[in-house]
């Protein structure tokens, strides 16, 4: 399913899922433009990417990954790496607001309001600043499909994770919003919920010290055990998203993961194993 001609820029493309998806775009032929906080280290990324797409190529053909400095809770940092991402006469045609945040776990009364006002920043404000960059850009370059990441969060309700999944949800509605707004122009809005995977945000988690005990360790554990998930199949599903051929309709929001139902059986399955007697 090759993305020839298609310009995709991902934030927080430096590491976990947003560098895989970032290597599995420029493979099947987007020019790819990935984000960091970092400038260097989006680049040496970017540089990487480059080689090891190379190396595995037959054809000539060079893949096209750039790396640029961007900070998703300042929109002026926000606007100015699409600026420099369309900055090559080709604007962008899709978008992955990859950057997120789980932030500190622990009980609502127990949590300081700025990490709150942390997560809600990255999370929400981050895919705003992301899209609200982002749409005329593409609708400038005639069209194309912008995607928020989600989380199991969003679906349910996740305890001592208050700030992560009260942002997540937000950008799926966010995203219902916007593609009920934008209905008539080529534009197509979706969510993409990759799960919990085998690097990225869930392999660390920050607790409050009064909740660091068995019962918020088995849940993050039980989770994490039963629905990590490759980030090579992540990226290939998100690679399908972007595809214009891809006839799934604005507002939509697709899963990686089995249907929570069951993954949530598993765990709780997995914490009662890990907390007996309770």
């Amino acid at each position: 399913m090759p993305l020839f001609g298609r310009k995709i820029l991902i934030t927080g493309g430096t590491q976990g899922l947003g560098r895989a998806m970032a290597y599995e775009f420029a493979a099947r032929r987007a020019q790819v433009v990935l984000t960091g906080r970092d400038l260097e280290r989006a680049r040496d990324v970017a540089r990487v990417l480059t080689q090891e797409i190379s190396e595995k190529r037959k054809d000539a053909g060079e893949p096209s990954v750039v790396g640029l400095a961007c900070e998703v809770t300042d929109l002026d940092s926000v606007r100015a790496a699409v600026d420099g991402a369309c900055a090559s006469g080709d604007n962008i045609t899709d978008v992955v607001a990859n950057v997120g945040r789980v932030g500190t776990y622990g009980r609502f009364d127990r949590l300081d309001p700025a990490q709150w006002r942390e997560t809600v920043g990255v999370n929400l404000f981050g895919t705003y600043h992301t899209f609200l960059s982002c749409v005329q850009p593409i609708l400038e370059a005639g069209g194309g499909t912008l995607v928020g990441v989600s989380g199991h969060g969003a679906i349910r309700p996740a305890p001592f994770a208050s700030p992560y999944s009260s942002s997540k949800a937000a950008v799926v509605q966010l995203v219902r919003v916007l593609a009920r707004e934008y209905e008539n122009d080529p534009l197509r809005f979706l969510v993409f919920s990759p799960g919990i995977l085998e690097e990225g945000l869930t392999t660390e988690i920050d607790l409050v010290a009064q909740d660091a005990h068995h019962y918020t360790n088995a849940y993050a554990r039980a989770l994490r055990h039963y629905l990590r998930k490759p980030l090579t199949a992540a990226a290939s599903l998100a690679a399908s998203l972007v595809d214009p051929a891809n006839p799934l309709p604005s507002g939509q929001k697709v899963a990686l993961h089995k249907p929570f139902e069951v993954t949530w059986a598993m765990a709780r399955a997995r914490l009662k194993a890990l907390r007996p007697g309770r």
